[in-house]
C-alpha cells in the first residue's frame, strides 16, 4: 500500500505541475497580447506625431504664403503711391507752367 500511496502522491504532483504549466502558458499568452497592444499604441502615437508634424509644416507653409502675399501687396501699394505722386508732381508742374505762361 506504500507503493499505491507513492503512486497517488506522484500522480498528484504531476497534476499540480501540469496545472502550473498551464497557468504559466496562460500568463505568457496574456503577456504577449499586452505586448501587441503596447506595440499598437506606440504605432498610433507615432502616426499621430507624424500627422501633427505634417499639420505644423502645412501651417508654416500657409504663413509663408501669407507673408509673401502681404509683401506683394505692400510693393503694389508703394508702386501705386509712387505713380500717383509722380502724376501729382507733373500736374503741379504743368499748372505752374500754365500760370507762368498766363502771367507773361
Amino acid at each position: 500500500s506504500a507503493v499505491a500511496d507513492a503512486a497517488a502522491e506522484f500522480a498528484a504532483t504531476v497534476a499540480a505541475a501540469e496545472a502550473i504549466a498551464a497557468a504559466a502558458a496562460a500568463v505568457a499568452c496574456v503577456t504577449a497580447a499586452f505586448a501587441v497592444v503596447v506595440a499598437a499604441v506606440t504605432l498610433f502615437n507615432a502616426s499621430t506625431a507624424a500627422v501633427v508634424a505634417s499639420l505644423t509644416l502645412t501651417a508654416s507653409a500657409a504663413t509663408a504664403v501669407a507673408v509673401a502675399v502681404a509683401r506683394v501687396d505692400c510693393a503694389v501699394t508703394i508702386a501705386a503711391a509712387t505713380f500717383l505722386d509722380a502724376r501729382a508732381t507733373a500736374s503741379v508742374a504743368t499748372a505752374a507752367a500754365s500760370a507762368t505762361a498766363a502771367v507773361t
